[in-house]
């Protein structure tokens, strides 16, 4: 049986004691069970095979049709059931605003997810996402480039939308200031997104998505429609 650490039976200590002790317990077991241990992991959850927190995948349903139970539209699911659940759209499309994600217009056959802000490393290593068009929208500074870069370095696949320079352009009365970054170049961008991410790497501009206009948006998902 898997359980969480705060429901082992350690008597007479409180389900807390483990949660408040866990170096020295680490220390101890590593010693004591050595064979039990996986010692490629630093958690002490994943590290002793418990069962631990693990981050949900939240995401809506662009199309009526994938629908859960056909009602379902927006739904939260934790990362070990996204891993098997290879849902049957053809795109995928992942933003890391809540409001856009909220407000991203319907497409056939398409999901999106909301990125906010975890590092797309926990979407590494999902064999299903290899077989569908996946679209990655970030704000247009130097660490949306670099998630975009990040992210196509897991799935050659991806491509970037509204982070182009039509939509720099588009919206320049919103411009702002960015972050600043020691990373001049990124390996996995396009030639056309290089010159962006060097445009924002050198005067410290960002674009933030949540500043695009609806009508923008729909007409680029319009357009895209398409070619996916």
């Amino acid at each position: 049986m898997v359980l969480l650490a705060v429901l082992l039976a350690v008597q007479p200590y409180h389900t807390k004691f483990i949660e408040s002790n866990i170096g020295i317990l680490k220390s101890l077991l590593d010693h004591i069970i050595p064979e039990k241990t996986n010692p490629h992991q630093s958690n002490f959850e994943r590290r002793f095979r418990l069962k631990y927190a693990e981050p949900c995948i939240r995401l809506r349903f662009l199309d009526p049709d994938l629908y859960i139970a056909g009602r379902f539209k927006d739904v939260s699911i934790p990362l070990h059931e996204f891993v098997l659940a290879n849902f049957e759209c053809e795109n995928i499309f992942i933003t890391e605003n809540k409001m856009n994600f909220l407000t991203f217009p319907t497409q056939k056959k398409s999901i999106i997810i909301w990125g906010s802000g975890f590092a797309v490393e926990i979407l590494k290593d999902i064999d299903w996402l290899k077989g569908k068009s996946i679209f990655y929208w970030g704000d247009i500074d130097v660490q949306g480039f670099e998630m975009l870069s990040q992210f196509r370095g897991y799935y050659h696949n991806v491509q970037s939308i509204m982070m182009d320079g039509n939509t720099l352009q588009t919206f320049t009365s919103y411009h702002g200031k960015g972050s600043q970054s020691k990373i001049s170049s990124l390996k996995f961008l396009t030639n056309e997104e290089q010159q962006i991410y060097q445009l924002v790497y050198e005067t410290d501009l960002r674009l933030e998505q949540e500043k695009i206009s609806q009508t923008y948006i729909n007409e680029v998902i319009r357009a895209l429609k398409d070619f996916v």
